[in-house]
């Protein structure tokens, strides 16, 4: 067994350090806005604003991350709801809700809290579901049993779902590799041996390993639509996981990716022609012969295909495989 073990859920794995990792989301009112938060720990405000807008109705989280100081040992935990102050609940208000809050791995139960409602000044016992602004406020032996965690080499087993490890330094501090089980990430005295782990958070971005999934269908069409130069571009690689992870299909992302107005000033226009020119180019560096350019230009002015499909095709073709074997061997970053 692993020194860190996931659930069959999505799950934050924090091995080093002192650590808060709260996921929430919430639901939206007045105009669409949605929850606010503060997270303080002995009275400190670590983390101010932070908008919580993962759709609970749809299921969707939001995993807010809190490095505590070196040399502070916690006492107290609180998450301020900033943005609510009714006093009386309904179902279509503005909420917070609470999936999960740990310290340094150790989970604190939101029972083990006392929420705190503004709008009234009264205490009432912690729940999950924040339906008035205020705070959830943890203290005692829950807060101070949970363990520091030095630095060292550990061993972590996110089991299934959308795994994500948190470290605290830049991602240039560290090496990642690609190993039997999955991956090792060294670096600043930490080693973390891998297995079912798809993202790592470090504290200037993000590196996706899942490249038998989301990542990897992410960076075959923007190879395939943008050219492999955009793999580094860590907006475009963001906003696609974001959107794969939520459920949208890779023919839906393609749509998407060849709609844009970069695919026209890549390409030079909005011609069918030009786009076959474009998406050719990037596959194979060179321009399709002529009987090539027509076949494949007439496929889509006579609508048998989609751009979106002929993406597709050319993100799964073993010509575009060249393209990922950088990525598939050390992930691709995003922000």
């Amino acid at each position: 067994m692993a020194d860190f073990n996931g659930t069959a859920g999505n799950d934050a794995i924090q091995p080093f350090g002192s650590n808060l990792l709260l996921t929430l989301s919430g639901s939206s009112a007045e105009g669409g806005v949605y929850p606010v938060i503060n997270v303080l720990v002995n009275g400190q405000k670590l983390v101010s604003g932070v908008t919580i807008n993962a759709d609970h109705a749809i299921g969707a989280t939001q995993t807010v991350s809190v490095q505590i100081p070196a040399g502070v040992t916690p006492s107290t935990v609180s998450l301020e709801y900033t943005n609510d102050e009714q006093q009386s609940y309904t179902a279509g208000d503005r909420n917070l809700y609470v999936s999960s809050i740990t310290l340094n791995g150790t989970v604190l139960p939101v029972t083990s809290a006392s929420y705190f409602r503004s709008a009234d000044g009264s205490t009432i016992p912690g729940q999950s579901d924040l339906n008035w602004g205020g705070a959830l406020n943890f203290s005692g032996a829950v807060v101070a049993n949970a363990p520091v965690h030095a630095p060292g080499t550990v061993s972590v087993d996110g089991a299934a779902g959308l795994d994500t490890l948190y470290l605290t330094h830049a991602k240039a501090s560290y090496t990642v590799a690609a190993t039997s089980a999955g991956y090792t990430v060294s670096g600043n005295g930490e080693t973390v041996n891998m297995a079912n782990v798809e993202r790592v958070h470090f504290s200037d971005l993000s590196l996706a390993l899942d490249m038998n999934g989301h990542a990897g269908t992410v960076a075959k069409l923007i190879a395939a639509v943008f050219g492999e130069a955009y793999l580094a571009n860590e907006q475009y690689v963001g906003i696609g996981l974001n959107l794969a992870d939520a459920g949208v299909t890779e023919l839906q992302l393609a749509t998407l990716a060849t709609s844009l107005p970069l695919v026209t000033q890549l390409a030079g226009s909005a011609s069918n022609s030009d786009f076959v020119k474009l998406v050719y180019h990037n596959l194979t560096g060179s321009d399709p012969s002529a009987s090539d350019l027509a076949s494949y230009t007439s496929m889509l002015d006579s609508g048998a295909n989609t751009r979106g499909e002929l993406a597709v095709i050319a993100a799964e073709s073993n010509y575009n495989a060249a393209h990922l074997v950088g990525v598939n061997q050390s992930g691709i970053e995003f922000i």
